[in-house]
């Protein structure tokens, strides 16, 4: 927005809200859609979603102007509330409560390596497209290309593996073997 519509910077980020307003939304809907749906549906709409928003921004030219990015931008926002959100969830609790912190730790390291390692390679296609306005909107573009499919492979991820037991929980309420402990004594040693 600041090279190719001349915002400034504050413009630029305010210009950014209704993507953030709408993913905002979404995350809290997000959550009874989840109790209601379950984790599969809710993961693999919000990266479906992911996938159309990116694919309806790789259309982008230099006449774009900001009213012509909205709409794509709150698809987005729909995408990224859905999918953020419920897959966090689902990385939590798919494990044995003991371990979800484990869980939720490792899925913020791979999204935060993972969004480094996705901003390097989308500003190495928009850098490598050249300097002039067109250049820079064919580069933006491209990498909405590069972006899209692969929020279709995180669809086919989601749909393969998202909502499925792990063997270390146990899917019916299986209760401990053996006698159960008296609790009702002294604590400590006798």
């Amino acid at each position: 927005m600041t090279k190719l519509l001349s915002h400034s910077a504050l413009e630029a980020a305010a210009g950014l809200l209704p993507m953030m307003g709408v993913f905002a939304a979404t995350s809290f809907i997000a959550g009874s859609l989840y109790q209601r749906l379950g984790a599969k549906t809710i993961v693999s709409a919000g990266a479906a979603v992911l996938g159309v928003g990116m694919l309806l921004l790789s259309f982008l030219d230099v006449d774009t102007d900001y009213a012509g990015l909205v709409p794509e931008m709150i698809v987005l926002g729909i995408g990224v509330g859905l999918f953020s959100s419920s897959i966090a969830t689902s990385a939590v609790t798919a494990l044995d409560p003991s371990q979800s912190s484990l869980a939720g730790s490792v899925l913020y390291m791979c999204q935060i390596a993972g969004g480094a390692i996705g901003r390097g390679i989308n500003t190495a296609i928009v850098v490598a497209s050249g300097t002039t306005d067109a250049d820079v909107a064919a580069g933006i573009s491209n990498a909405f290309k590069v972006d899209a499919p692969l929020a279709a492979i995180g669809l086919v991820v989601a749909l393969l593996f998202v909502g499925a037991r792990s063997p270390m929980r146990p899917t019916t309420g299986c209760a401990p073997t053996g006698p159960t402990p008296d609790l009702t004594g002294p604590v400590g040693p006798r």
